[in-house]
C-alpha cells in the first residue's frame, strides 16, 4: 500500500449553515462531495479506551491529539486526496468508528447540481399543474347524481394525496411519499371506471356497501374498452408490482432504506422525478373525462393543456 503520510489537521473550517436542518457533520460531507475533496470521518467516542486506540492510531503518523482537551469534538475530519479509502480501511482496522467521504468527480458535479435543481423545478410544476386543475374545477358546477359525487370525492383525496407526496420529498420523507402513490393509481383507475364504465348498481353497491366486484385489473381493461384506448392496461402491467412493494414495504422500499451497508436512504432524484410525474399526471387522467362527460369540453382542453406542461418536461 502506497504511504499515506503524515495526517494533515483536522478540518474546521468548513461555514456552517445554520439555515440548514441538518448537522455539522453533515454539512462538512457535503462541503467535501461538492467541492471534489475526499477524507475521512473518525469519531471521537467518550471512554477512555477507545481514545487510547484513536491516540495510538494517530501517533502511528505522527501526530498527537490531547485527548483530554476541553470541548473535543465528536468528529475528526481528515481530508486526503489520493488514498482516503486506504486511510479508511486502516482506521476501521485499528478498531474506531468512521465514515469515508468519496468526492464527487469533477465531471459529475454539474451532472448532481442539475438533478437537484430538476427535482425542485419537478415539483414546482407538480404544484402547477394541480393548482390549475383545481381552479378548473372550482370555476363549473356539476351535478349531484351518485356517480358524480362519487367521483368528485376520488378527485378531491386524489389532490389531498398528491399534496402530501410533494410536502414528503420536499421534506425528505421520501420513502413515505413513495408509499402513497399507489393511492393515488387507484384512486385514477377507480375514479375513470366510475365515469365511464360503472353502472347505476355498480355505484349504488359501491356507495352503500364499499365494495367494488371488479379488481384493479378488471378495471383498468374495461376502461380501455370502454374509451377505446389501450393504456390503462398497459399502464398496470408496468407499474403495479412497483406500486405495491413501496406501498407494502416490499424490497424496492427496503433496498432504498440503505446505501451500500449504511442505514441511510438512497432514493435517487430521477425515481423522485418520476413519482411526482405519475402522481401528477393521474390527477390529470382522473379529471378530464369527469369534465368531459359533464359537457364541460372547453374545460377538459385546459385540463389537456396543462398535462401536456408535463410531457414537454420529458
Amino acid at each position: 500500500m502506497p504511504d499515506i503520510g503524515p495526517l494533515p489537521e483536522p478540518l474546521n473550517s468548513s461555514p456552517v449553515d445554520f439555515s440548514k436542518h441538518w448537522s455539522i457533520l453533515d454539512q462538512t460531507k457535503a462541503d467535501f462531495k461538492t467541492s471534489g475533496r475526499s477524507g475521512v470521518v473518525i469519531m471521537v467516542e467518550p471512554d477512555d479506551e477507545y481514545r487510547a486506540k484513536l491516540a495510538a492510531f494517530l501517533a502511528k503518523f505522527n501526530t498527537k491529539m490531547d485527548m483530554n482537551q476541553p470541548n473535543m469534538k465528536p468528529q475528526l475530519v481528515i481530508e486526503h486526496a489520493t488514498e482516503a479509502k486506504a486511510l479508511y480501511d486502516l482506521v476501521i482496522k485499528a478498531g474506531l468508528r468512521a465514515e469515508l467521504i468519496t468526492a464527487t468527480p469533477p465531471g459529475e458535479q454539474g451532472n448532481a447540481l442539475s438533478m437537484s435543481e430538476a427535482l425542485e423545478a419537478e415539483l414546482k410544476l407538480a404544484e402547477e399543474v394541480v393548482d390549475g386543475i383545481k381552479r378548473i374545477l372550482s370555476s363549473h358546477k356539476f351535478s349531484d347524481d351518485e356517480w358524480s359525487t362519487t367521483v368528485v370525492g376520488f378527485i378531491a383525496q386524489g389532490i389531498e394525496h398528491h399534496a402530501a407526496i410533494l410536502l414528503l420529498l420536499s421534506s425528505g420523507l421520501v420513502g413515505s411519499g413513495f408509499a402513497l402513490v399507489r393511492s393515488v393509481v387507484e384512486i385514477l383507475v377507480r375514479g375513470v371506471w366510475m365515469t365511464a364504465c360503472a353502472t347505476d348498481a355498480q355505484v349504488k353497491k359501491f356507495r352503500e356497501q364499499d365494495k367494488l366486484d371488479l379488481s384493479f385489473g378488471e378495471m383498468s381493461d374495461a376502461i380501455d374498452k370502454a374509451c377505446g384506448i389501450d393504456f390503462f392496461h398497459n399502464f398496470k402491467t408496468r407499474s403495479w408490482a412497483a406500486l405495491n412493494s413501496y406501498t407494502h414495504t416490499g424490497i424496492l422500499q427496503l433496498g432504498r432504506r440503505f446505501s451500500g451497508d449504511k442505514l441511510e436512504p438512497s432514493y435517487k432524484e430521477g425515481e423522485q422525478i418520476e413519482v411526482l410525474r405519475t402522481s401528477t399526471i393521474s390527477i390529470v387522467l382522473l379529471v378530464r373525462p369527469f369534465l368531459m362527460r359533464h359537457g364541460q369540453k372547453e374545460a377538459a382542453v385546459e385540463v389537456d393543456k396543462l398535462g401536456e406542461r408535463l410531457n414537454r418536461k420529458k
